[in-house]
């Protein structure tokens, strides 16, 4: 589980912020909070702001150093990521600090990077405050590791491991965290350290406003969860009666794609499938939703989803449904598919819904938080959730703009307030900051509105 993280230089984030999901002494809604020894830890963080204050930078941020370790530097967009308000920010590394605690270890891993050679500059995992290793690049890369090894076979495997990794020029563009995390093959107390942290980066989920959630497939393939996300659907109001998959011939899929990629991608999926043990890949082209999997002899067979209103005559395609509709098909998978020990971070929830099934449908996921033992980081506009009713002070966060434009994190608890406060008011007469400072009298001026009046 996260228990915090800082961020430095990257995207809006200019000095080190922190965003800690440790509890305070809140005594409200004590459901919120998770339990793992001494450490009493948060389901959420959600984060409140006005528009280009920062809240997606946080997501995306979060998101660059994911993918950073389990991808490489030199496999994913590197391009202005630093920030960009300070022409020297590209020459200064961009530092992200997590601290985790995970199989009742904590877990201290920090990552820093340099912007202007898009290569890891430095890194290190502590366990318990005890150092399992460090790595430096200069002219080189240096890794040191002080564990005191019981076992000389691990000893050597993993002086063979650090040999071969500071000998690959290519090193400079891979996380050693990542390095020995794929290579180990067999546990370990020491190996154990790697993978741990390497695969609570993978249990990240990110969703955007515009994300196409990935796991659709899988529930598309089971029945039992396909009901669940029929009933769902229907549960919030769409109008959706049911989800029916319809035949269609493969290539009605790959015409969507320009004719030189069509046969290439063909192929390629069709290998992919045959070559794997997922149960298919759901595809949104346009305005359908496509499911792909294999029939018995290993072939890719075609599915379209269509969504039914009750007249069974005349189906919809996806495209045809609310922009609110289509955004719960990203969501209500997250309550079926959640996964133990896991973070989920997800921008703008409330973009296209009602604010009651922005509530509603957080209220559900908080369960499903707490039951996984997962986390959330979610960005919103909905003034409606800034209640200490629905969350406690402590997960309640503002970011705002300083003077140099740059990002700040501040949580709500940080205030003296009332836990009995109705706080949605004074949140909107920002009384504790994260709204837009609009100069109406300069948009009037501007719009000559004084003087047509007069007129």
């Amino acid at each position: 589980m996260l228990l915090n993280i800082r961020i430095e230089n990257c995207y809006s984030f200019k000095d080190k912020q922190e965003l800690s999901m440790e509890a305070s002494k809140v005594t409200k809604l004590p459901e919120h909070v998770q339990k793992v020894g001494r450490k009493r830890i948060l389901s959420n963080s959600i984060i409140f702001g006005a528009n280009a204050s920062g809240k997606s930078n946080l997501i995306k941020a979060i998101d660059f150093s994911r993918k950073i370790v389990l991808l490489g530097t030199d496999n994913i967009d590197f391009d202005k990521k630093y920030f960009r308000l300070d022409d020297n920010s590209v020459f200064s590394p961009g530092k992200f600090e997590y601290r985790l605690l995970i199989n009742k270890k904590i877990y201290d891993y920090n990552l820093f990077i340099s912007y202007n050679t898009q290569t890891i500059l430095e890194e290190s995992l502590y366990v318990n405050d005890s150092l399992v290793f460090d790595r430096v690049t200069n002219d080189g890369i240096i890794v040191n590791c002080d564990y005191e090894f019981k076992d000389n076979k691990e000893k050597n495997r993993f002086s063979i491991y650090k040999e071969d990794f500071e000998l690959n020029q290519n090193s400079v563009y891979k996380c050693f965290l990542t390095e020995i995390a794929e290579r180990v093959t067999s546990q370990s107390k020491f190996f154990d350290s790697f993978v741990e942290v390497y695969e609570w980066f993978e249990r990240i989920r990110v969703i955007y406003p515009n994300s196409r959630f990935s796991k659709l497939s899988a529930l598309a393939s089971s029945q039992t969860s396909h009901d669940a996300f029929e009933k769902i659907l229907l549960s919030f109001d769409t109008g959706i009666q049911n989800m029916e998959n319809e035949d269609v011939e493969l290539d009605d899929v790959f015409k969507h794609f320009p004719s030189d990629l069509s046969e290439a991608v063909k192929a390629e999926l069709s290998k992919s499938l045959l070559e794997s043990n997922q149960d298919g890949v759901t595809l949104r082209l346009k305005k359908y939703i496509y499911y792909i999997n294999k029939d018995q002899n290993g072939n890719a067979v075609a599915k379209v989803v269509k969504l039914n209103h009750g007249n069974d005559n005349d189906l919809f395609d996806y495209a045809d449904e609310s922009d609110g509709t289509r955004r719960l098909f990203d969501l209500i998978p997250l309550l079926l598919t959640c996964r133990d020990d896991s973070l989920v971070l997800i921008d703008e929830v409330d973009r296209s819904l009602h604010p009651l099934l922005t509530k509603k449908f957080l209220q559900m996921f908080n369960v499903i938080l707490k039951e996984r033992n997962s986390q959330s980081i979610i960005t919103t506009h909905d003034s409606s959730l800034f209640d200490l009713d629905m969350y406690r002070a402590d997960e309640l966060c503002m970011i705002n703009r300083n003077e140099d434009q740059s990002s700040i994190i501040k949580k709500l608890n940080t205030t003296p307030i009332r836990f009995d406060k109705k706080i949605n008011k004074d949140y909107l007469s920002s009384v504790y900051g994260g709204v837009p400072n609009i100069h109406e009298d300069i948009i009037l001026e501007k719009l000559n509105v004084n003087n047509k009046q007069e007129k």
